[in-house]
């Protein structure tokens, strides 16, 4: 069973973690990689970033990614508005 649930987190994340990350896209040319650390020695480096509105299945979405990204780093992942955290203020 450990070893379905642990392949089907990878699956996940395989999906998730480049959408949550913005990193899918098409590009005529290859970019060069940007290696990103989300999370050292069980301490948030970034917190997982949402728009201020987005929509309930993006918000299921992070919430998924910090429950596996806490799982696999040991860190305690939050959900952000982008507007908040970015720019100090309220967006309302």
């Amino acid at each position: 069973m450990t070893s379905k649930r642990n392949s089907r987190t990878v699956g996940v994340l395989a999906i998730l973690l480049p959408v949550m990350l913005g990193v899918v896209g098409v590009a005529d040319e290859p970019e060069t990689a940007v290696e990103v650390t989300l999370a050292s020695e069980q301490q948030v480096l970034l917190p997982i970033v949402i728009g201020v509105d987005a929509s309930e299945s993006v918000r299921e979405a992070a919430a998924l990614l910090v429950e596996y990204l806490g799982r696999i780093s040991g860190a305690e992942f939050e959900v952000v508005d982008g507007e908040r955290h970015y720019r100090g203020g309220d967006t309302k």
